[in-house]
């Protein structure tokens, strides 16, 4: 979700947003109007079931990392064949992903991170947006909401207000976010690097531990850096 904090920051904290040369997003999951993820489509529409539940067992974390978690990608996945098959596996399974583009390899360095742990509030507020299909400040209800924002509903965030360039990357392979979500957002974007359709059966974790994700997608980033620095440097 790293594309829809980066636009919240700017929309909201532009201040700070200024500091920022440029800004890339992997298929971003700013818009989700079209997720194919049954597990994200369910538990969107079941949100509000969900957000009791958290609170009547006082979750305020989820997904967080702890000793087991670390013992497994740190000790286990990197066991030859047994372990990586076993994580692999795993990966798959969780992740929906494209078995002819997972590297081995990354597998104990991806699972170093993921999962990362994040609020139980802001993993709420993601189904709210996919269930509302658009990007909109947390729903507290009509009561709340009106205390919070003078309105019963929650005001969209005015994506127009980014001011750092922006450039996209996805996938039609991505059952997170399709192209049309993604270009919806970039879209709204005043000012644009490009965007580019990765393909290859790219899945929404490929951009991190796919094979071809060095050649396809990291030495793109590369050059979209390299020409910024180019045009800023020329401009200066």
């Amino acid at each position: 979700m790293g594309g829809a904090y980066f636009s919240v920051m700017s929309t909201e904290r532009p201040e700070v947003a200024r500091h920022l040369k440029a800004a890339v997003l992997l298929v971003p999951a700013v818009y989700d109007r079209h997720v194919r993820y049954n597990f994200l489509r369910t538990m969107s529409k079941n949100w509000r079931q969900v957000q009791i539940l958290f609170e009547t067992f006082n979750i305020h974390e989820v997904f967080g990392r702890n000793s087991l978690t670390n013992q497994v990608s740190d000790k286990f996945c990197r066991v030859a064949y047994v372990g990586q098959w076993l994580c692999r596996k795993f990966i798959l399974y969780i992740l929906r992903d494209d078995p002819k583009q997972i590297d081995n390899n990354k597998i104990p360095e991806f699972l170093n991170s993921f999962p990362a742990g994040t609020s139980a509030k802001m993993l709420i507020h993601w189904f709210q947006m996919i269930d509302n299909k658009d990007f909109q400040h947390f729903d507290y209800g009509k009561e709340k909401n009106l205390i919070m924002y003078n309105s019963t509903e929650p005001p969209k965030y005015n994506l127009s207000k980014i001011q750092p360039p922006v450039a996209v990357f996805h996938s039609k392979h991505d059952d997170v976010v399709q192209p049309k979500d993604v270009l919806r957002f970039y879209n709204q974007v005043p000012n644009k690097l490009g965007e580019y359709d990765v393909g290859h059966s790219f899945t929404h974790f490929d951009f991190q531990i796919g094979i071809n994700a060095t050649e396809f997608v990291y030495k793109k980033i590369l050059d979209i850096f390299e020409k910024l620095n180019q045009d800023l440097a020329e401009n200066s």
